[in-house]
């Protein structure tokens, strides 16, 4: 791996994530979210929640119906409604198998910077801060005694 070039590396992701799920034929920023989610969940996972999104058939398969349907989509809310249903997946995978928790903060980061960059809303989605993620905390300086500050 540390020997491939980064024209192996777009081949790859253009030739197994890009291409198969139909990314091409999307409305801007729609394409980025199915390739992002063909590389983290898989192209025909990616096909099924495009579909659920345009309110087509839910099949895998991007066929005559599911590109009919996304012609006709308002872009926005089909963008709002595929991340939304990418984050109830992930609900309902550790709601089925609690130990899949542990991954529940990676999953919610990449979902809420997917939903920024295309332009969306990350309120209500976030997870709860880390202090850890802040970095060093800083000691707060030293005042000095103060008479009129009672410890």
């Amino acid at each position: 791996m540390r020997q491939i070039t980064g024209q192996e590396v777009h081949a790859i992701y253009e030739g197994d994530y890009w291409l198969p799920p139909r990314c091409e034929l999307l409305p801007s920023q729609l394409d980025v979210v199915q390739f992002d989610t063909a590389v983290n969940m898989g192209v025909g996972r990616a096909v099924r929640f495009l579909q659920a999104s345009v309110g087509c058939g839910v099949d895998g398969s991007f066929g005559d119906g599911t590109a009919r349907a996304v012609a006709d989509c308002d872009p926005r809310a089909t963008l709002a409604k595929y991340c939304d249903t990418r984050a109830d997946f992930y609900r309902r995978l550790i709601e089925k198998n609690p130990k899949l928790a542990v991954f529940r903060k990676g999953w919610n980061n990449r979902l809420q910077a997917l939903r920024k960059h295309v332009g969306l809303s990350t309120f209500g989605f976030a997870e709860p801060p880390d202090p850890a993620d802040a970095g060093p905390i800083l000691r707060i300086p030293d005042i000095g005694v103060d008479p009129d500050f009672d410890v």
